[in-house]
């Protein structure tokens, strides 16, 4: 993220493979909502976590129906997944299951009972 007056430019390094905004939206809440990055390297700063969540809501503003799509959703729980298989410890393994059993999908498939 660059950070030039007001404005916030997002520079994406990244190729997923699969051409879309949500991608990016899902990768950013990873670590603006979620913390991923952070936690995993045992960083703890309240003001770098409130910068995080101020941006994640002006982007979760600017970005409403997309964040609110299904697709949005379907992308982070992959997102997550995808992880699974480089979780080495059981620090890692908590974290991880804590964010999923936070997705909204997941809330969804929990409560269907069976339906």
């Amino acid at each position: 993220m660059l950070f030039l007056d007001s404005n916030i430019y997002l520079i994406d390094f990244l190729d997923s493979f699969v051409e879309s905004p949500i991608i990016d939206l899902v990768r950013l809440k990873q670590d603006l909502q979620f913390f991923w990055s952070q936690k995993l390297l045992g960083f703890r700063n309240t003001r770098s976590n409130c910068a995080y969540y101020y941006i994640w809501d002006k982007l979760n503003v600017e970005f409403k129906e997309l964040i609110n799509s299904i697709e949005f959703k379907v992308f982070e729980a992959i997102n997550f997944l995808r992880i699974e298989p480089y979780v080495s410890n059981e620090f890692e393994r908590n974290l991880l299951d804590e964010i999923i059993g936070r997705l909204e999908v997941h809330a969804e498939l929990n409560n269907a009972n069976g339906r």
